[in-house]
């Protein structure tokens, strides 16, 4: 994650508004961009007898990278890759199981501030929503056998433009998983870990 940070900053050091405004950049007309970017935050996951063992003992951290392409002022498409440091307090044992979990997405994302205002590159923030698919892989760890299936993404996501190349992004999202996720098929019929995390999203413009 530190390597992938330095390269964004790297490859942003050399732009400034001003050499954006040299370059022709208007904020107001909208040209389709490609953005990648990278973030991290804690997550917290849940599943059977969430309602006894709680929040504690149940946070890891997700890191993800994306790659994405803004086709309209409002529509956009990405490619999200995650892995997770997970806890999961399986109270029928009294242990606390940590695991691991990489995952790829594709997602579908809405601009709001864009759809509802004009597409204006001087509004400070933007945000948008997003939903989408993918497949997941969880270790083995001290489970029975590795896991692998499907994972649906969605949530919000408030950027902060840095200037025309550069925003710091927040999100808040929302991550389903199959019952077996960890091998205990009582009570829920899905599980699912929420996720907060900060970054930094550079446009190629």
């Amino acid at each position: 994650m530190k390597r992938i940070l330095f390269v964004v900053f790297v490859l942003t050091t050399s732009y400034s508004v001003n050499s954006q405004i040299r370059r022709g950049i208007s904020p107001y007309r909208f040209v389709p961009d490609i953005y990648i970017g990278t973030e991290i935050g804690p997550n917290v996951y849940f599943s059977e007898d969430f309602s006894v063992y709680g929040l504690k003992g149940s946070f890891g951290l997700t890191e993800s990278v994306f790659f994405g392409y803004n086709f309209m002022e409002f529509l956009g498409v990405r490619a999200l890759g995650s892995f997770s440091n997970m806890n999961w307090p399986d109270v029928r044992y009294g242990t606390n199981v940590k695991f691991s979990t990489l995952s790829m997405s594709v997602e579908v994302l809405v601009n709001l501030s864009n759809y509802f205002d004009r597409y204006n590159l001087d509004r400070p923030f933007d945000f948008s929503l997003f939903t989408g698919f993918g497949f997941i892989n969880r270790e083995k760890a001290t489970f029975q056998s590795n896991y692998g299936g499907l994972i649906w993404d969605g949530g919000i996501i408030a950027n902060y433009r840095l200037n025309y190349m550069l925003d710091i992004n927040a999100s808040l999202t929302g991550h389903i998983v199959g019952d077996n996720f960890n091998e205990f098929l009582i009570g829920l019929s899905i599980e699912g870990y929420p996720a907060i995390k900060i970054g930094l999203t550079y446009h190629i413009r």
